[in-house]
């Protein structure tokens, strides 16, 4: 009878230390998600800070030694279909001892090839041929609308392989960190939408007011200094001549001035506008610049095409497709400024644009037959400047080699070999 009730009372003693096991357990679960999500709410408005953090807790809350989370490029903005996805962000927290190198980067491209989750528990031998505790690894993919989104990997060095509650607390966290990732992607998405409408509204704004008066202006100048002309040729009194030959010449300025500002003006509207979007091409592009440019400018321009741009290499690929519309609009302003520039200050008669469709490569290049710079590559000119001096706007050139740059391109600006300029930018994509 002893024996029973000894072995009852161990069997109540056995459940309740188990239960009392289950309620921590579930105590520092419910604790580790709430300061997950706290995370998760703090670092809604800086993606790279909410990735730090959530790793960290992330580790934290799953007794996991190291923890690793891949944010695929694009993630959430589809893909061909033909491409693996590449990774953009590649967060760490804590560390690992381990003689074992470092596979998380090969665990990675194995998740992100196959789409599907990772286990392994491997056993470690020291130098003396004794086993120590055994290293546990847990990768786990994460898809939004049926595409990969992000990879978290856990590791630890363990006695026993990961139990089921850690995988349930990473699937559970992770599918938090992907919802608002997305929701910080659809914020940004939102935010430049709303920017793209606005300046488009103001770019119609100065194209049916400002715009229309420059025009207006520049056609009432041209009249009047064609009738001045007239007059002062027909004028048989020497004395009437030479009192309206000014005149004439300051109306021949004022065309000059209006057909600049007329040109100014469709500038900034260019810049406010979205460019190579649909179906419009970066040679269409170009093309309807340079027709607008010599009907404002009255200055013939050579446009030549070399190569072919490859559509059907772009269709279908999103990351493609927005890398050369990248492209597109920032060789498309800096041809856009190189006009400016050789319009407004170079004196030139003539230019020659060239598009290049290289291998890997975009290129085009603006020359005119205009003044020269007295230094090839860094003139910003300011204040009283020479009769002779070409000015080109520092601040003009200092975005155009910006705009290349940050591309991962090239820019050059060099004289030419009979005069006049020569600017080229080169842009891989």
């Amino acid at each position: 009878m002893i024996a029973i009730l000894a072995a009852y009372l161990a069997t109540l003693l056995e459940s309740y230390t188990r239960s009392k096991r289950r309620e921590q357990d579930n105590v520092r679960l419910q604790t580790a998600m709430r300061r997950v999500g706290q995370t998760l709410i703090e670092g809604v408005s800086d993606r790279m800070y909410l990735l730090q953090q959530s790793a960290e807790q992330i580790r934290k809350g799953g007794h996991f030694e190291r923890l690793v989370i891949a944010l695929l490029r694009n993630a959430g903005e589809g893909k061909s279909g033909k491409d693996t996805p590449e990774i953009e962000h590649y967060i760490e927290a804590g560390f690992l001892e381990s003689r074992i190198p470092d596979k998380s980067r090969t665990l990675f491209a194995q998740v992100i090839q196959s789409g599907e989750k990772y286990t392994a528990f491997e056993p470690e031998i020291d130098e003396n041929s004794e086993y120590r505790p055994a290293i546990a690894r847990l990768y786990l993919p994460f898809l939004r609308e049926g595409r990969l989104y992000l990879v978290i990997g856990a590791e630890s060095t363990r006695q026993t392989p990961f139990e089921n509650k850690q995988e349930v607390f990473l699937s559970a966290t992770g599918s938090q960190l992907v919802i608002v990732l997305e929701n910080i992607r659809l914020t940004e998405q939102a935010k430049e939408l709303a920017a793209l409408a606005e300046r488009g509204r103001i770019a119609r704004e100065i194209h049916d007011g400002v715009a229309q008066l420059v025009y207006m202006m520049s056609l009432n100048a041209e009249t009047s200094a064609a009738l001045a002309h007239r007059i002062t040729e027909a004028s048989e009194d020497g004395e009437d001549k030479e009192m309206l030959l000014p005149l004439a010449q300051r109306l021949d300025s004022l065309v000059t001035i209006s057909k600049q500002a007329l040109w100014e003006t469709r500038h900034y509207m260019f810049t406010l506008k979205p460019l190579i979007s649909g179906t419009i091409t970066l040679t269409q592009m170009l093309t309807g610049q340079l027709r607008e440019f010599e009907a404002i400018s009255g200055l013939p321009v050579h446009f030549e095409i070399e190569g072919d741009e490859d559509e059907e290499k772009i269709n279908g690929d999103q990351r493609r497709a927005r890398r050369v519309a990248q492209i597109g609009t920032a060789l498309f302003r800096i041809t856009q400024e190189a006009l400016t520039n050789a319009y407004k200050h170079a004196g030139a008669t003539q230019l020659r644009v060239y598009l290049r469709y290289l291998q890997g490569f975009i290129e085009v290049e603006i020359c005119d037959n205009g003044r020269s710079l007295k230094v090839a590559e860094y003139s910003y000119a300011s204040g009283a400047a020479e009769d002779r001096q070409r000015i080109y706007s520092g601040h003009g050139m200092r975005g155009m080699r910006e705009r290349a740059e940050e591309l991962g391109g090239i820019f050059e600006v060099k004289q030419g070999p009979t005069g006049g300029v020569s600017v080229r930018a080169t842009l891989p994509y």
